[in-house]
């Protein structure tokens, strides 16, 4: 078993074939399990078959379980190239559960390919349950669009359209799908989205208030503190109580959208918001959106 790893962006691994970020090849002798692992790095094999999880099956008798996995890394093979695995071997029986690909895979041309297996896969008694690829489909596979990696819309699919789950995604923040954010729900009324900070365990809890009122001292805070607005709480209120160094933060905006104009008072005190950086292209994009 293989469990709660991830190889992170700005890796690579290249080798001749059976190339993977987490496992090259699965000899199923016996049970091979992969769970809540990920691979953010570029693979690439000289000969043949790489993929973001597991660069190939060999034909035995084993199982191999696939549980809570992802893939964003590019992928480049001559041939066989897959987001999850290069090839299935010659009837395994594998099991891939809750488990997404973004990640680019590239051959020669006229050679196999797949958002899942790169080839070898007919015949096979596949299950894939509850996965998703980027705007394709493989063997069962449902495809999600770019917009749905940022919105928390994948998260909660991939946690069985629930918020409890091992799939985590600080909205806002995360990029993706992960293991470590906050829990992602879903109202009509509100999308997808948080709960508040004080609700879940964890260091980035509620700050203090005050009469009424938030008491901004860092970063996080500020984060939780347009998060809190942005669920429908427009009239918050809130002061800075120092300097706020935003370095490495992701921002959206107070108030981010006309339904849920901020109506409330924040008092900066003359202190300074340093190193905000925000690329948007939507429209009504500042500290505030709307008010």
């Amino acid at each position: 078993t293989i469990k709660n790893t991830i190889i992170g962006s700005g890796s690579s691994i290249t080798a001749k074939k059976c190339v993977a970020g987490i496992l090259g090849t699965a000899v199923l002798s016996g049970a091979v399990t992969i769970e809540n692992c990920g691979n953010e790095a570029n693979i690439s094999a000289t000969v043949y078959l790489a993929a973001g999880i597991i660069g190939t099956c060999y034909n035995k008798s084993g199982t191999l379980t696939v549980k809570n996995c992802y893939n964003t890394g590019t992928i480049k093979a001559p041939s066989y190239a897959a987001g999850l695995c290069g090839q299935a071997g010659s009837n395994p029986k594998f099991y891939f559960t809750n488990c997404w690909n973004s990640g680019k895979y590239e051959v020669d041309e006229g050679q196999t390919s797949g958002a899942v297996f790169g080839g070898n896969i007919s015949g096979f008694d596949e299950q894939l349950v509850n996965c998703y690829t980027l705007n394709t489909t493989q063997l069962g596979s449902i495809s999600f669009g770019e917009t749905d990696l940022t919105s928390g819309r994948l998260t909660w699919l991939l946690n069985g359209k629930s918020a409890e789950g091992v799939w985590k995604q600080t909205l806002g923040t995360d990029a993706y799908p992960n293991f470590t954010g906050y829990d992602v729900s879903y109202s009509d009324d509100k999308g997808y989205y948080n709960k508040t900070p004080d609700q879940v365990d964890g260091d980035n809890k509620a700050p203090d208030q005050v009469d009424g009122v938030w008491q901004i001292e860092t970063a996080d805070d500020l984060m939780w503190f347009a998060s809190y607005v942005n669920e429908g709480n427009s009239s918050a209120k809130a002061v800075l109580l120092n300097d706020i160094d935003m370095t490495g933060k992701t921002w959206t905006p107070i108030g981010n959208t006309e339904k849920l104009l901020y109506t409330g008072t924040f008092d900066g005190q003359l202190h300074k918001i340093k190193n905000l950086v925000v690329n948007s292209e939507n429209e009504g994009v500042g500290l505030f959106g709307y008010a």
